[in-house]
């Protein structure tokens, strides 16, 4: 998928595995999530508002990376 090109590695394996996915009735892509095919780590499913793709948000939430303090 091209949406696959913009997800970071996995957080928890750091495999390179991770796929954007849509329910397979959902033609309008409202519901989505990215999976790691590696570990099996998961965003969970995110449904839209009608009117609007969720490919976009979910692959920000996957590649959302909590920066650890130096201490």
């Amino acid at each position: 998928m091209e949406g696959d090109k913009a997800l970071k590695p996995c957080p928890f394996c750091g495999a390179d595995y991770a796929r954007l996915e849509h329910d397979k009735n959902d033609y309008q892509n409202r519901r989505a999530w990215v999976e790691c095919k590696h570990c099996g780590a998961n965003t969970g499913k995110l449904e839209a508002d009608a009117g609007y793709c969720a490919d976009q948000i979910i692959i920000a939430r996957w590649n959302l990376r909590v920066e650890q303090p130096n201490v």
